[in-house]
Protein backbone atom coordinates (compact mmCIF):
# COMPACT_ATOMS: atom_id res chain seq x y z
CA UNK A 1 0.00 0.00 0.00
CA UNK A 2 2.62 2.51 0.97
CA UNK A 3 5.14 1.61 -2.39
CA UNK A 4 1.61 2.21 -4.38
CA UNK A 5 1.19 5.77 -2.45
CA UNK A 6 5.04 6.43 -2.97
CA UNK A 7 4.33 5.50 -7.12
CA UNK A 8 1.43 7.91 -7.12
CA UNK A 9 3.21 11.11 -5.51
CA UNK A 10 6.13 10.55 -8.49
CA UNK A 11 3.91 10.58 -11.31
CA UNK A 12 1.93 13.55 -9.63
CA UNK A 13 5.30 15.01 -9.61
CA UNK A 14 6.25 14.60 -13.14
CA UNK A 15 2.75 15.26 -14.45
CA UNK A 16 3.24 19.18 -13.59
CA UNK A 17 4.04 21.23 -16.49
CA UNK A 18 7.30 22.14 -16.05
CA UNK A 19 8.72 18.86 -14.60
CA UNK A 20 7.02 17.27 -17.68
CA UNK A 21 8.56 19.41 -19.97
CA UNK A 22 11.81 18.82 -18.55
CA UNK A 23 11.08 14.73 -18.91
CA UNK A 24 9.92 15.20 -22.77
CA UNK A 25 13.08 17.44 -23.47
CA UNK A 26 15.20 14.70 -22.06
CA UNK A 27 14.27 12.71 -24.61
CA UNK A 28 14.36 14.86 -27.73
CA UNK A 29 17.92 15.06 -29.27
CA UNK A 30 20.10 17.99 -28.84
CA UNK A 31 17.31 19.78 -26.53
CA UNK A 32 19.93 20.12 -23.59
CA UNK A 33 20.55 23.26 -24.33
CA UNK A 34 16.97 24.21 -24.04
CA UNK A 35 16.97 22.21 -20.81
CA UNK A 36 19.88 23.77 -19.21
CA UNK A 37 17.94 27.38 -20.21
CA UNK A 38 14.77 26.32 -17.99
CA UNK A 39 16.58 25.01 -15.36
CA UNK A 40 18.73 28.93 -14.97
CA UNK A 41 15.38 30.17 -15.15
CA UNK A 42 14.43 28.70 -12.13
CA UNK A 43 17.33 29.60 -10.18
CA UNK A 44 16.98 33.20 -11.16
CA UNK A 45 13.84 33.38 -9.77
CA UNK A 46 14.46 31.03 -7.02
CA UNK A 47 17.42 33.87 -5.91
CA UNK A 48 15.08 36.53 -6.41
CA UNK A 49 12.36 35.66 -4.00
CA UNK A 50 15.39 34.62 -1.61
CA UNK A 51 16.52 38.53 -2.29
CA UNK A 52 12.74 39.78 -1.92
CA UNK A 53 13.08 37.92 1.61
CA UNK A 54 15.96 39.12 2.74
CA UNK A 55 15.37 42.67 2.27
CA UNK A 56 11.90 42.12 3.98
CA UNK A 57 13.70 40.56 6.92
CA UNK A 58 15.95 43.79 6.97
CA UNK A 59 13.33 46.28 7.17
CA UNK A 60 11.88 44.92 9.90
CA UNK A 61 14.57 44.42 11.81
CA UNK A 62 15.22 48.01 10.89
CA UNK A 63 11.86 48.77 11.89
CA UNK A 64 12.88 47.64 15.31
CA UNK A 65 15.86 49.31 15.46
CA UNK A 66 13.41 52.17 14.99
CA UNK A 67 10.95 51.44 17.92
CA UNK A 68 13.47 50.64 20.63
CA UNK A 69 15.04 53.79 20.12
CA UNK A 70 11.87 55.54 21.10
CA UNK A 71 10.92 53.31 24.11
CA UNK A 72 12.14 55.29 26.92
CA UNK A 73 15.03 53.47 29.00
CA UNK A 74 14.16 53.35 32.94
CA UNK A 75 17.99 54.14 34.87
CA UNK A 76 19.50 51.04 36.69
CA UNK A 77 18.57 51.79 40.27
CA UNK A 78 21.00 53.06 42.69
CA UNK A 79 21.99 49.88 45.07
CA UNK A 80 24.69 51.33 46.35
CA UNK A 81 24.79 52.12 50.25
CA UNK A 82 25.62 56.26 49.91
CA UNK A 83 22.59 56.59 48.30
CA UNK A 84 21.01 55.08 51.24
CA UNK A 85 22.97 56.26 53.93
CA UNK A 86 22.52 60.13 52.45
CA UNK A 87 18.92 59.86 52.53
CA UNK A 88 18.97 58.67 55.89
CA UNK A 89 21.66 60.80 57.41
CA UNK A 90 18.86 63.90 56.68
CA UNK A 91 16.29 61.42 58.38
CA UNK A 92 17.65 60.26 61.34
CA UNK A 93 17.15 62.66 64.60
CA UNK A 94 18.66 62.96 68.13
CA UNK A 95 16.27 63.01 71.14
CA UNK A 96 17.75 64.96 73.70
CA UNK A 97 17.80 65.99 77.17
CA UNK A 98 17.90 70.01 77.47
CA UNK A 99 18.08 71.07 81.35
CA UNK A 100 19.88 73.80 84.12
CA UNK A 101 23.01 73.10 85.87
CA UNK A 102 23.70 75.68 88.19
CA UNK A 103 22.42 79.10 85.24
CA UNK A 104 23.74 77.41 82.87
CA UNK A 105 21.98 75.46 80.23
CA UNK A 106 23.24 72.31 79.17
CA UNK A 107 21.87 69.51 76.88
CA UNK A 108 22.50 65.49 76.74
CA UNK A 109 21.73 63.77 72.98
CA UNK A 110 20.25 60.61 74.92
CA UNK A 111 18.23 57.99 71.58
CA UNK A 112 18.01 58.31 67.92
CA UNK A 113 14.46 58.12 65.84
CA UNK A 114 13.47 58.60 62.19
CA UNK A 115 11.64 61.18 60.32
CA UNK A 116 9.28 58.94 58.36
CA UNK A 117 7.05 62.10 56.99
CA UNK A 118 6.94 65.70 57.28
CA UNK A 119 7.13 66.67 61.17
CA UNK A 120 6.66 63.12 62.14
CA UNK A 121 9.39 60.99 63.78
CA UNK A 122 8.93 57.34 64.77
CA UNK A 123 11.62 55.36 66.99
CA UNK A 124 11.19 52.08 69.74
CA UNK A 125 9.63 52.21 73.06
CA UNK A 126 12.73 51.33 74.84
CA UNK A 127 14.90 54.31 73.77
CA UNK A 128 11.98 56.34 74.22
CA UNK A 129 11.78 55.37 77.94
CA UNK A 130 15.76 55.63 78.26
CA UNK A 131 15.47 59.69 77.26
CA UNK A 132 12.17 59.95 79.66
CA UNK A 133 14.32 58.77 82.50
CA UNK A 134 17.51 60.54 81.87
CA UNK A 135 15.40 63.53 81.19
CA UNK A 136 13.32 62.96 84.92
CA UNK A 137 16.93 62.42 86.30
CA UNK A 138 18.39 66.09 85.25
CA UNK A 139 14.84 67.71 85.89
CA UNK A 140 14.99 69.25 82.12
CA UNK A 141 13.02 68.93 79.19
CA UNK A 142 12.97 66.60 76.05
CA UNK A 143 13.29 68.37 72.54
CA UNK A 144 14.39 66.40 68.96
CA UNK A 145 17.48 67.86 67.17
CA UNK A 146 17.17 67.78 63.96
CA UNK A 147 20.44 68.73 61.99
CA UNK A 148 21.46 71.99 63.77
CA UNK A 149 17.25 72.94 64.93
CA UNK A 150 15.91 71.63 67.99
CA UNK A 151 11.84 71.13 68.28
CA UNK A 152 9.24 70.49 70.86
CA UNK A 153 6.84 67.26 69.64
CA UNK A 154 4.16 65.66 71.18
CA UNK A 155 3.95 62.06 71.84
CA UNK A 156 1.16 59.37 70.61
CA UNK A 157 0.22 56.71 72.08
CA UNK A 158 2.81 53.48 72.07
CA UNK A 159 1.92 50.93 69.25
CA UNK A 160 1.83 48.11 71.18
CA UNK A 161 1.65 45.68 68.13
CA UNK A 162 4.81 46.99 67.03
CA UNK A 163 6.91 48.56 70.47
CA UNK A 164 7.01 51.73 68.04
CA UNK A 165 5.81 55.32 69.16
CA UNK A 166 5.11 58.44 67.03
CA UNK A 167 6.23 61.96 67.91
CA UNK A 168 4.64 64.97 66.26
CA UNK A 169 7.21 68.13 65.90
CA UNK A 170 5.10 71.35 66.78
CA UNK A 171 7.49 74.05 67.07
CA UNK A 172 11.24 74.96 66.91
CA UNK A 173 12.75 75.86 70.40
CA UNK A 174 12.93 80.08 71.07
CA UNK A 175 16.79 79.95 72.40
CA UNK A 176 17.68 77.54 69.86
CA UNK A 177 15.63 79.77 67.02
CA UNK A 178 17.61 82.85 68.30
CA UNK A 179 20.46 80.97 67.79
CA UNK A 180 20.36 80.18 64.16
CA UNK A 181 18.79 83.48 63.47
CA UNK A 182 22.24 84.69 64.49
CA UNK A 183 24.34 82.22 62.30
CA UNK A 184 21.67 82.77 59.86
CA UNK A 185 22.75 86.76 59.33
CA UNK A 186 26.30 85.22 58.64
CA UNK A 187 25.32 83.74 55.75
CA UNK A 188 22.02 81.23 55.77
CA UNK A 189 24.10 78.01 55.83
CA UNK A 190 23.41 77.27 59.09
CA UNK A 191 19.62 78.15 58.43
CA UNK A 192 19.49 75.88 55.27
CA UNK A 193 21.10 72.91 56.91
CA UNK A 194 18.50 73.06 59.81
CA UNK A 195 15.68 72.33 58.09
CA UNK A 196 14.54 68.61 58.30
CA UNK A 197 13.39 66.40 55.42
CA UNK A 198 9.98 66.40 54.47
CA UNK A 199 9.47 63.97 51.66
CA UNK A 200 7.88 60.35 53.19
CA UNK A 201 10.10 57.49 53.86
CA UNK A 202 9.81 54.23 52.02
CA UNK A 203 9.86 51.63 54.07
CA UNK A 204 9.79 47.82 53.62
CA UNK A 205 8.45 44.36 55.93
CA UNK A 206 9.80 41.61 54.03
CA UNK A 207 12.73 41.05 56.42
CA UNK A 208 13.99 37.98 55.90
CA UNK A 209 17.04 35.69 57.03
CA UNK A 210 20.57 36.70 55.23
CA UNK A 211 19.33 40.41 54.31
CA UNK A 212 21.38 42.85 53.87
CA UNK A 213 21.18 46.03 56.23
CA UNK A 214 22.24 49.52 56.90
CA UNK A 215 22.44 51.77 59.97
CA UNK A 216 23.83 55.26 60.78
CA UNK A 217 24.59 55.32 64.27
CA UNK A 218 26.57 57.78 67.17
CA UNK A 219 29.70 55.15 67.50
CA UNK A 220 33.20 55.88 68.56
CA UNK A 221 34.73 57.99 65.70
CA UNK A 222 36.35 60.77 66.60
CA UNK A 223 36.69 63.99 64.09
CA UNK A 224 33.70 63.01 62.24
CA UNK A 225 31.97 66.12 60.49
CA UNK A 226 28.51 66.02 58.73
CA UNK A 227 26.88 69.18 58.16
CA UNK A 228 23.27 67.06 58.66
CA UNK A 229 23.73 65.12 61.47
CA UNK A 230 23.14 66.80 65.41
CA UNK A 231 26.00 63.98 66.60
CA UNK A 232 29.37 62.31 64.95
CA UNK A 233 26.97 59.30 63.00
CA UNK A 234 28.40 56.86 61.16
CA UNK A 235 28.09 53.76 59.22
CA UNK A 236 27.67 50.06 59.50
CA UNK A 237 26.26 47.08 57.82
CA UNK A 238 25.23 43.76 58.82
CA UNK A 239 22.82 40.77 57.73
CA UNK A 240 19.45 39.75 59.34
CA UNK A 241 20.90 36.29 61.52
CA UNK A 242 17.61 35.50 63.00
CA UNK A 243 14.45 35.84 64.86
CA UNK A 244 13.13 36.33 67.85
CA UNK A 245 9.93 34.94 69.89
CA UNK A 246 7.23 37.61 70.53
CA UNK A 247 8.01 39.39 73.76
CA UNK A 248 5.14 41.82 75.57
CA UNK A 249 5.10 43.98 73.55
CA UNK A 250 6.21 44.01 69.33
CA UNK A 251 5.19 40.96 66.92
CA UNK A 252 8.60 40.59 65.33
CA UNK A 253 11.88 41.28 66.22
CA UNK A 254 15.11 40.32 64.34
CA UNK A 255 18.77 40.36 65.08
CA UNK A 256 21.72 41.25 63.21
CA UNK A 257 25.04 39.41 62.87
CA UNK A 258 28.06 40.34 64.72
CA UNK A 259 28.58 44.73 64.41
CA UNK A 260 31.42 45.82 63.38
CA UNK A 261 31.03 48.94 65.81
CA UNK A 262 29.68 49.67 69.12
CA UNK A 263 25.98 50.59 69.62
CA UNK A 264 25.77 53.65 72.05
CA UNK A 265 22.44 54.54 71.48
CA UNK A 266 18.68 53.11 71.11
CA UNK A 267 15.93 53.95 68.04
CA UNK A 268 18.46 53.81 64.89
CA UNK A 269 16.58 53.53 62.04
CA UNK A 270 17.86 50.56 60.11
CA UNK A 271 17.46 50.31 56.24
CA UNK A 272 18.28 48.43 53.20
CA UNK A 273 20.07 49.33 50.33
CA UNK A 274 17.51 51.09 47.85
CA UNK A 275 17.27 53.33 50.72
CA UNK A 276 13.91 51.27 52.57
CA UNK A 277 13.45 51.56 56.33
CA UNK A 278 12.81 48.38 58.36
CA UNK A 279 13.38 48.68 61.96
CA UNK A 280 15.08 50.34 64.89
CA UNK A 281 17.13 49.21 66.76
CA UNK A 282 16.13 48.14 70.63
CA UNK A 283 18.76 46.48 72.59
CA UNK A 284 22.12 44.75 71.84
CA UNK A 285 22.99 41.46 72.80
CA UNK A 286 26.16 38.60 72.08
CA UNK A 287 27.03 34.98 72.95
CA UNK A 288 30.18 33.54 74.52
CA UNK A 289 31.35 32.70 71.46
CA UNK A 290 30.80 36.45 69.53
CA UNK A 291 33.80 38.63 69.11
CA UNK A 292 30.75 41.71 69.34
CA UNK A 293 27.32 42.78 70.25
CA UNK A 294 24.49 42.28 67.78
CA UNK A 295 21.47 44.83 67.38
CA UNK A 296 18.16 43.63 68.39
CA UNK A 297 15.59 45.57 65.92
CA UNK A 298 11.84 45.76 66.15
CA UNK A 299 10.34 45.83 62.70
CA UNK A 300 7.62 47.64 61.52
CA UNK A 301 5.13 45.13 61.45
CA UNK A 302 1.71 45.86 62.77
CA UNK A 303 2.16 49.75 63.09
CA UNK A 304 -0.78 51.67 61.42
CA UNK A 305 1.82 53.81 59.60
CA UNK A 306 2.94 51.50 57.68
CA UNK A 307 -0.61 49.10 57.62
CA UNK A 308 -0.62 50.17 53.81
CA UNK A 309 2.29 48.01 53.06
CA UNK A 310 0.46 44.50 53.75
CA UNK A 311 -2.22 45.38 50.98
CA UNK A 312 0.33 45.04 48.44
Amino acid sequence: MDNSRAKWEIIRKLARPKSLAKTVLSAVPYAGPVKEVMSQLDGIKTEGRLAQLQGEAIAIKDRLAEVEKLKKRNPPPLLEWPHAAAEFVKRTITVIAVYDDHGIELFKPLVHGCIISENLVITCVEALRFAQNVTEMHKGRMLIACGLAWYEFELDEIDEGSGLVTCRLTKQDPKNLQERQKHAERGGLFDEMSEPIKTKVKADLAVFIGHEIGMLHTGEAQDVSLLHAFTALQFDTSTVSHFRPTKETGLRSFVSGVLPGRITMLGIPIFTRNASLVGFVSDTESYASDAGRRAIIRSLLLHPVFAYLLKK
